[in-house]
């Protein structure tokens, strides 16, 4: 089990993982083999592995409490907070817990349904200590959509509890662009744009930001500006279909037609089951007298429309 620590260290995941499966087989009692194995498989996303493991482990050892808090958080990944809950609950009422467990608690009450038992839970973090930068973005995350509806009240409490936690860490992405998402929902674009540029100013190679940025721009029809972000988010991930569509339309806006067929190509040739690429290019062939063409597409975008209206049915 030691090697398979020190692979583990290395990053060389499919190593730990053979050698903490020997370790199991060599002595499959070892509960710190399994628990290893599941961080693991946790780690590479395979929460269903993971879950395996740290029960394995938690029937190994009852008091594991690293295992429990483990395995409620994979439980959340896989949309499962009534487990979750479980775990959390156990920790608590063992106390072995820490301020984490109490806001996996408010997240799955929140994923429960069960809103008022979730903003009780960030409420008393907060009240004990005031300065919780992860508690006022928990508690912000809760009154945005889809946790609640959206309306004015919850929307202004989400902005007051994001600003509070970038006064906490003005450098907290997180915090930066859910308040960001929060001003698009209600209409302050330059707001949204102003925060999304202190994300890249705090972190340049933040895809996300720029995507945001650029969609921003668009919709403000500074299209230059767009298209520079979507260049950028393109650099930064040279698969990312979407960024090429959108910039294939910024292009068209500015009658740029060769740039934005080229665009819509690419991302068809990156991902061929959109729609909306064959339209878009479509669209720009149509513009340019190219019927023929367009036509194609156009008879494309309706065959991937009725196979996701039958996929539906």
């Amino acid at each position: 089990m030691a090697r398979g620590d020190l692979y583990a260290e290395k990053k060389e995941y499919s190593k730990a993982i053979d050698d903490y499966t020997m370790s199991i087989e060599l002595k499959n009692d070892d509960f710190r083999a399994y628990f290893r194995r599941g961080e693991i498989h946790a780690f590479k996303n395979n929460s269903q592995s993971a879950i395996i493991d740290f029960t394995k482990s938690i029937l190994l050892k009852k008091d594991f409490h690293k295992a429990y808090l483990s395995r409620g958080i994979e439980y959340l990944n896989t949309d499962n907070p009534k487990k979750a809950l479980e775990d959390f609950d156990f920790l608590i009422n063992s106390n072995n817990y820490d301020t984490k467990t109490y806001l996996l608690r408010g997240d799955s009450y929140i994923k429960l349904g069960e809103y008022e038992k979730g903003m009780n839970e960030y409420d008393l973090i907060i009240k004990r200590n005031p300065k919780n930068e992860s508690a006022y973005l928990h508690r912000a995350r809760a009154q945005m959509p889809p946790n609640k509806s959206g309306g004015n009240s919850s929307l202004q409490n989400a902005w007051f509890d994001l600003t509070k936690a970038i006064e906490i860490n003005p450098n907290s992405t997180e915090a930066l662009i859910g308040r960001s998402y929060n001003y698009m929902l209600i209409k302050m674009p330059q707001k949204a744009i102003d925060d999304l540029t202190k994300i890249i100013e705090i972190k340049p190679d933040h895809e996300i930001a720029f995507m945001a940025r650029a969609e921003l721009y668009g919709n403000l029809k500074q299209f230059d500006k767009s298209i520079s972000d979507y260049t950028k988010a393109i650099n930064l991930d040279n698969a990312n279909h979407e960024a090429y569509a959108n910039r294939a339309s910024a292009y068209a806006n500015l009658n740029q037609f060769k740039n934005a067929i080229d665009d819509c190509t690419t991302a068809i040739n990156i991902n061929d089951q959109i729609p909306y690429y064959y339209h878009l290019r479509g669209k720009v062939l149509e513009d340019i007298g190219n019927k023929a063409d367009a036509q194609l597409d156009f008879l494309k975008e309706k065959e991937l429309l009725n196979k996701v209206k039958r996929n539906i049915k």
